[in-house]
């Protein structure tokens, strides 16, 4: 019976809902008839409707049936759903990606599927006619409008088509379900799950501050549930720190609403509302921290005398309880900044050494990413936290989480790939790092500052802000031969500040024209390797790594490389030679310090090959073939080929090379070339004594 009543309940919202429309009151839902001036909470129900419609269409017969995927746009957005559809079709965009984009939130969280359904469904006729034209894989060629936005349609898969018109279709072959292992029987879950969701953390007068909240049935079974238009009344603002007066619901919004009522929400399935709080909540125009939580009693509480009508039917008592239950089971709480258009905000940082630089925050270009940024800070995130990588003469990093700093925290925020590519990274740029998901971008915690301009970094980062102050820190942070010390210098805190809250100091050391990094204390060394496939000659960065430059100019002029040869070749990734036994296990009988600095693992990048662990590394060096970002915070690179990468080549591709000769062409006046060593052994006796 429940199932024909809901049948019945859809048909006559998606029948009835367009002439009900005109004269709605404001923010009321239209959910199965009950009309709304927001349309976007009757998105609601598209899955609930498709879906439904194609369970309870019943046939005992053989007939065409087809599987579908949507995306959904709103009504006012065909503009943009048809250039999603043409990037489709060209192939320029994969359909996860522009999943990312779809108001359905039911049907997004598999995969768009609207399931396999005949011309029989209750679905809307356009929908229909679209999908039942197309192949499979093929694409409407236009979105389809119906009342509750613009389709991008796509069939996946159909079932008992005749192979030629007129044909009947051939009977399907069923295949029967593979065996399962009998499983102890589980009781079932009788839950139901809200989700609350805020679009927009900052939020100040005149701009939309959405709300969404999601209520999903968990159970095995059908449960009746308030309509959506109910649940706002369950929401709270409180004001943190509690120093002003709480936001109360608008009576005005109260007052609109109809009598009570319930809908069957089927198992598996959820509804959505999308809601405006300027238009449901007073007293939310104080700056500052609202806190905001969900309690289905409220919703009970609120609508008091007004339950009274529904006290008569028999599935209240049952939902009634299941919302007192959720009330004490469920709690959605998150927190939004109210701003002042006319301020400007600021994030000083201050370092573990006393180092401290001020950045400017955007919050109108980038004003979801920079509230995300803010959110991270009122929560003490970045305390502790450290810089983990430096690209010379191009950014620095941090804030991530991990040793290695590339771990994402659990609260992320959605970068749209459209904002992405419209993203100009600039000198003196706080930006944002994002990374893609399986579906779209995302943008965490790790943020970098930006030395000069990048055109080359597309999609790598969201500006949020820019440095304004301390830039002679950023520099003296971003130079090489320091790095390895700023690496275990971590951060003390982040505040939040206000203009006039801005300590003087912290406005000091403007940024120059152009990032300055030192400047090295003469000419670099050089040295040659003789091979048997030809020279190689290389630059040494004694200014970044001086004791592994010492180190190998010594073990050089000693001759300790002549004859030797390169043991390891790995086409594609390093060519690695300078132990004496061949082995990759041998050395000089001594190991040195690791000096790993902003100097990463290019194409002729020369490092300090080393056991798995600190502090290992002895004779053994390597050449890299390719771009190998993963070495770069273990090793320890110490030069580059400037001339001779056709040699290297050849010994990759010979799978053989000798070092006949390593010469140094070039030392720096003054230097003495003496390295600091460690576990140094006593030399062994030669034989015979």
């Amino acid at each position: 019976m429940w199932c024909r009543a809901l049948r019945a309940d859809i048909i006559s919202g998606l029948c009835t809902g367009a002439r009900r429309r005109n004269g709605a009151r404001d923010a009321r839902t239209a959910v199965s008839g009950i009309t709304a001036k927001d349309r976007s909470m009757r998105t609601s129900l598209v899955s609930v409707a498709i879906i439904a419609g194609c369970l309870l269409a019943t046939t005992l017969r053989a007939e065409e049936k087809v599987r579908a995927r949507h995306i959904l746009f709103p009504e006012t957005e065909e503009a943009k759903a048809k250039e999603v559809l043409d990037q489709l079709k060209a192939g320029t965009l994969k359909f996860e990606d522009a999943l990312a984009s779809s108001i359905d939130v039911m049907t997004k969280r598999a995969g768009g599927d609207l399931g396999m359904f005949s011309r029989r469904v209750n679905m809307d006729q356009g929908v229909l006619d679209a999908c039942f034209k197309l192949k499979v894989n093929e694409f409407a060629p236009a979105p389809v409008k119906t009342q509750f936005g613009w389709h991008i349609l796509q069939v996946t898969g159909r079932e008992g088509e005749p192979d030629k018109p007129g044909e009947t279709p051939a009977k399907a072959t069923k295949t029967p379900p593979p065996k399962q292992p009998i499983q102890p029987a589980q009781p079932p879950a009788k839950t139901l799950v809200m989700a609350a969701k805020i679009a927009n953390p900052l939020a100040s007068a005149g701009i939309p501050m959405h709300i969404e909240l999601t209520l999903t049935n968990e159970s095995a079974e059908a449960a009746q549930v308030l309509r959506p238009e109910f649940w706002p009344l369950g929401l709270k603002f409180v004001r943190t720190p509690a120093v002003e007066k709480d936001a109360p619901l608008k009576a005005a919004y109260a007052e609109s609403l109809p009598a009570p009522a319930l809908v069957a929400l089927l198992p598996g399935q959820g509804m959505f509302v999308k809601i405006n709080a300027w238009d449901v909540w007073d007293n939310l125009g104080q700056e500052g921290w609202w806190e905001l939580e969900w309690s289905g009693k409220a919703v009970l509480d609120a609508l008091g005398a007004k339950l009274d009508g529904l006290k008569a039917d028999a599935s209240f008592a049952a939902a009634q309880e299941r919302w007192s239950a959720l009330a004490a089971a469920e709690k959605a709480g998150f927190d939004v900044r109210v701003i002042s258009p006319d301020k400007k905000y600021f994030a000083a940082f201050a370092f573990k050494d006393g180092s401290r630089f001020l950045v400017e925050l955007d919050l109108k270009a980038n004003a979801a990413e920079a509230g995300h940024f803010m959110k991270l800070v009122r929560k003490d995130f970045y305390k502790g936290k450290k810089l983990d990588k430096l690209v010379a003469d191009a950014f620095l990093s941090g804030g991530g989480l991990g040793r290695e700093g590339v771990d994402w925290p659990e609260e992320t925020v959605y970068v749209s790939d459209t904002k992405l590519d419209a993203a100009q990274l600039k000198a003196q740029d706080f930006v944002l790092v994002v990374r893609q998901t399986k579906y779209s971008f995302e943008a965490g915690s790790k943020f970098m500052v930006v030395l000069k301009d990048l055109p080359d970094y597309k999609r790598t980062g969201i500006p949020i802000g820019k440095v304004v102050g301390r830039w002679d820190t950023i520099e003296r942070m971003a130079a090489p031969a320091a790095w390895n010390m700023q690496m275990q210098n971590s951060i003390a805190s982040v505040r939040l500040l206000l203009e006039d809250q801005v300590d003087a100091s912290l406005k000091g050391g403007a940024p120059p024209e152009a990032m300055q990094v030192a400047e090295p204390k003469g000419p670099l060394p050089k040295a040659v390797i003789e091979t048997d496939q030809g020279n190689v000659e290389i630059e040494l960065y004694e200014d970044d790594a001086p004791n592994t430059v010492a180190n190998f100019i010594s073990l050089a002029e000693k001759g300790f490389y002549n004859g030797l040869k390169f043991h390891r070749i790995v086409p594609g990734f390093v060519i690695q030679g300078g132990d004496p036994e061949g082995t990759g296990r041998g050395g000089p009988g001594y190991t040195i310090k690791d000096e790993v600095n902003g100097r990463t693992h290019v194409e002729g990048a020369v490092a300090m090959a080393k056991m798995p662990r600190p502090d290992t590394a002895g004779s053994q060096f390597y050449i890299c073939l390719a771009r190998t970002p993963h070495l770069d915070k273990d090793y320890t690179v110490f030069g580059k080929v400037t001339s001779g990468m056709e040699a290297v080549r050849k010994i990759e591709s010979e799978k053989a090379g000798t070092m006949a000769k390593v010469t140094i062409a070039e030392k720096r006046p003054g230097s003495t070339y003496a390295p600091a060593k460690l576990n140094e052994k006593a030399p062994a006796e030669p034989p015979g004594k």
